[in-house]
This record gives C-alpha cells, structure tokens and sequence, in this order.
C-alpha cells in the first residue's frame, strides 16, 4: 500500500535546503545592512580612514597639511616631520561613528553665530587632489559633547554629538613625544660627568664614582620627566648638525628589557641672555627643543646625591 507521507530521507532534504535558504537570507540581511550603513545619508563620514590620504586643517588662518607616506602621517608644511599618530587616529575613528542629522539652522546670516564661516576651523579630506569631504567645524553645543559643523557650499548648520573642534584644534600637530618610560621600565641611568646609577633589588643605588644607596627622591624629577618628556618645538636643523658641538651632558637609560636610549644635550643661546636646550635622541634624526629647567633638572652630580 502505498503511503502520502513524507519519507525521513525527503524530511532531511527538506531541512537541508531550508537551511541553506536561512543562511542565505542571514547573508543577504548583513550585505544590505552594512550597504546602508556606508550609504547612510546620516554618516557621510564614514569609511574615509581607507580612502583619505592627506587632510588640511585650517585654523585662524594658519594651514597645516597631513600626508600618509608609506606608514605614518607626516606634516607637509614642517619638512616631513611625523605627526602624532594617535590625533589622526582619533580623526577617522570619530567620523566613523559621527550621526551628522540635526540641523539647527540654514540661515546664512546665523553662520557666523555658530562660528561655521570664516572663524571654524576648516578641514579638507582628499585622496590626491581630488576632494572627498570638505566641512567647517564651529564651536561647541550647548551640552557635552557636541559641535557645530557645516559643510561647504553647504547651507545647513548641524549640531553633532561628538567635541570635533578638539579633534582638529590642535595648535601643533607634530609629534614631539622625545621618550615615554615608566620608572617601572627603568633599571639604570647613567650620565657623561661620570655618575652611574642601578636599581637593584627595586633599590636604586650609586655605583659610579663611589657606591651608596639612594634616596630615590632625589632622582624623582628624572623619573616624573622620562615619563613623558615633550619638546616644545622641533629645530629646523637636524642632528648631524651638530656633530661638529661637544654636547653639554649626554645621558643613558637603561630598562628592563635591555634596551638602552641615548639623549644627548646642547645649550642652545637665545636673544638677550636667555638659553634653552637642543636634545637628540640616539635613533632619532630630529633636534627637539626643550626648556632650561626641565634639561638641567635632568642631569645630576653626584654631590647632589650625597646625604
């Protein structure tokens, strides 16, 4: 007798091509969500980290421009110099994530009340020379964080919830970060008049002239310095123009990991009397400039050391 019901082998097949069609749908789903997402009309700044390969920051009339060449971000109006990574970064990782939908205003008149006109900061993005976003960030909302912004040959104003004039008001954009360690990394210093220090047993001691152990306070400036020591200005020289100079102190970390840096110090005359400090670091071509009283309170004697 022959039976209507389906057989468990016609089931399996039924499960199989339900699945497959579940899967596809699963697929098509994300496809269309992720195309909506890069063509939202809400997020016009999405996806330019892959597209964007220098961006001009115009602020108070002064222009600076960022260029990625090879594997950083330099800057094309200081020779090249690299610029801090992590501010670019932050540029494409905000604008990513930017809802750019509430208009306050498309009156041409009110610009210059949310300062989208000739007082913002103006940014272009482009790849090459073609132009891919150009807007005027103004000044912050009424609550934290929001920005006004506008972009050009654009009427509307909007209000976006993110600080972008601190994303793009820096006043330098060069990396002047000379050396970051933490004491934790640091396990000897050691300075050109002859003073040796090492920590051992997480006890830092003098071992060089003469040996005693330390009163740690004394070399804390040095720590709280090499923890995050920026110049204020990089030289327009490099540092083999100044190899015919005998530096005025040269000083060597040594860390935990074995590796060592060199910096090396010249006294650097100013106008009527006054005087900072060139600074070279070994692997780096860069002459960084530098406050008088953070390079003298960098380098110790040993007197001063001494109970």
């Amino acid at each position: 007798m022959l039976s209507n019901s389906p057989t468990k082998k016609n089931i399996s097949k039924i499960n199989i091509i339900l699945g497959i069609i579940l899967i596809i749908l699963i697929v098509v789903i994300s496809v269309v969500v992720l195309i909506a997402k890069w063509g939202n009309n809400s997020m016009p700044l999405f996806g330019l980290k892959n597209k964007v390969d220098t961006i001009e920051v115009t602020k108070q009339g002064e222009t600076n421009i960022l260029v990625y060449e090879v594997d950083k971000w330099v800057l094309a109006n200081h020779n090249s110099q690299p610029a801090k990574q992590e501010n670019v970064i932050n540029i494409f990782d905000t604008l990513d994530n930017l809802i750019v939908e509430d208009i306050v205003s498309s009156n041409i008149d009110k610009q210059s009340v949310y300062e989208v006109g000739d007082k913002g900061i103006q940014v272009i993005m482009k790849f090459g020379d073609k132009v891919l976003q150009s807007f005027i960030v103004g000044k912050n909302g009424p609550s934290w964080p929001s920005t006004y912004i506008r972009f050009v040959d654009k009427n509307e104003v909007y209000l976006v919830r993110d600080m972008l004039a601190q994303l793009f008001g820096w006043v330098d954009w060069r990396d002047m970060t000379i050396v970051q360690l933490g004491s934790d990394l640091i396990s000897g210093l050691k300075w050109s008049n002859g003073l040796e220090l090492a920590k051992v047993d997480e006890v830092w001691n003098v071992v060089m002239p003469n040996q005693f152990v330390l009163d740690e306070a004394k070399i804390q400036t040095v720590f709280d310095n090499l923890s995050n020591l920026q110049a204020t200005d990089i030289a327009s020289i490099k540092a083999w123009d100044l190899n015919e100079q005998e530096a005025s102190f040269i000083m060597e970390i040594m860390t935990v990991d074995e590796a060592n840096y060199k910096l090396a110090f010249w006294n650097h005359p100013l106008e009527e009397g006054d005087y900072d400090y060139y600074v070279v670091r070994e692997d780096d071509d860069n002459v960084y400039v530098l406050s008088k009283y953070v390079a003298e309170n960098m380098e110790k004697k040993v007197e001063f050391l001494k109970d």
